[in-house]
């Protein structure tokens, strides 16, 4: 049962990652657009003279990027540990080419998103959050010093999105594949999730194996008469 259960919460983790990777790029690329079309003026930001709608739009993007990154950690573990207990539970995914892929892939996406988590993430928050003190401060110090950070943060901005488009692909990928792979009994995800096809699907809905003999090649047993 467990065995039968863990490509399914595999699958479910890797689903849920893509989908908030994808609709946070989406949000932030429809956010920064509009802000900037509105160029509103923040009250929290008086003394500063800058670009009033790059504030908001961060202030908003960071919460985003914050979430996006709760839910990826969490479900990067979830699925790495479905696919190790599998391993240890007999499935041994790394004997067979689809396998020795997706863990490949996994291995590519601890890496990118250890990068984005202990070393880009950190030092562009760091910037972020002296561009937002400076720029409350204000006055001709507060401007330069948020006009410094900002220029930093800017500077990592598309090494920022370069990681964002490399991991959402790498999950993407991964997804897809833990799609079609085969489960515990022999079937690929898919197929069972549209009820199954081919004599493999059958086999899993009925229980029955495609080598038993049929019913009408059977003997027939002979009744004992009662006298």
């Amino acid at each position: 049962m467990i065995r039968r259960l863990l490509p399914a919460i595999h699958t479910w983790a890797l689903g849920l990652w893509f989908g908030s990777l994808v609709m946070t790029g989406i949000a932030a690329a429809v956010l920064f657009p509009t802000l900037k079309q509105l160029d509103p003026t923040l009250g929290a930001y008086p003394l500063y003279t800058g670009e009033h709608w790059m504030l908001a739009a961060g202030r908003v993007a960071e919460r985003l990027f914050f979430a996006s990154d709760i839910i990826g950690f969490g479900c990067a573990g979830v699925a790495i540990f479905s696919l190790a207990i599998g391993g240890f539970l007999g499935d041994r995914p790394w004997r067979q080419v689809l396998g020795a892929l997706r863990i490949t892939l996994i291995a590519a996406i601890v890496l990118v998103l250890s990068y984005q988590l202990m070393v880009l993430g950190p030092r562009m928050n760091t910037n972020l959050r002296t561009y937002w003190m400076a720029a409350a401060t204000g006055g001709e110090a507060g401007n330069a010093a948020a006009a410094t950070a900002a220029t930093a943060f800017r500077a990592d901005h598309p090494t920022a999105q370069t990681v964002l488009g490399v991991l959402t692909a790498l999950v993407g990928v991964t997804l897809l594949l833990a799609g079609v792979a085969p489960n515990p009994a022999g079937t690929p995800l898919t197929t069972l999730a549209a009820g199954g096809t081919g004599e493999a699907a059958g086999a899993v809905r009925t229980g029955k194996s495609k080598y038993e003999e049929p019913a009408e090649n059977k003997a027939p047993v002979a009744r004992r008469s009662k006298r």
